[in-house]
């Protein structure tokens, strides 16, 4: 989940009015029972107007959502893995090339997993355990940097 305050808000009014109508923020947290995916956008440098350049999406559904309105032609996303307080490990940031969910037959609930660039399936929640043999899948966003393989073009 990604929290803020209002201690953290841009109070500096020139730069409100660069960004408006968004909303400038100087600091926006973290917390550990949700995954993070980073989505970096490609607008390109000839396209000043455009003042987000990376969202933090904070679960698989919104990543879904975030993904379609911009198209995975514009973006490249990363699931990153907190330490959650832990000194003895590190974040880590690991592309995205596919997510997918699976859901129990009769059941509408859906687990989320993501491929990351070297074709293994990991879950976006750390609890979550291994899908069963007798799932249904759906695959809810590829992207189109990468060719059928599952390797960069």
């Amino acid at each position: 989940m990604l929290l803020t305050n209002s201690q953290w808000a841009e109070t500096n009014p020139g730069k409100r009015r660069l960004v408006a109508p968004n909303l400038p923020l100087l600091c926006v947290g973290l917390t550990g029972e949700s995954p993070i995916f980073l989505v970096e956008l490609f607008w390109g440098f000839e396209d000043a107007d455009r003042a987000i350049r990376s969202v933090l999406v904070p679960s698989p559904e919104e990543l879904i959502k975030v993904v379609r309105e911009f198209g995975t032609t514009c973006c490249r996303v990363f699931h990153v893995t907190l330490s959650n307080g832990d000194r003895d490990s590190a974040p880590m940031f690991e592309e995205v090339i596919a997510l997918q969910s699976y859901r129990e037959y009769g059941s509408d609930f859906k687990s989320y997993i993501f491929v990351d660039r070297q074709g293994r399936q990991r879950p976006c929640f750390s609890w979550f355990s291994s899908p069963h043999a007798d799932v249904l899948w759906e695959d809810e966003l590829r992207f189109d940097y990468v060719d059928q393989g599952g390797k960069y073009d």
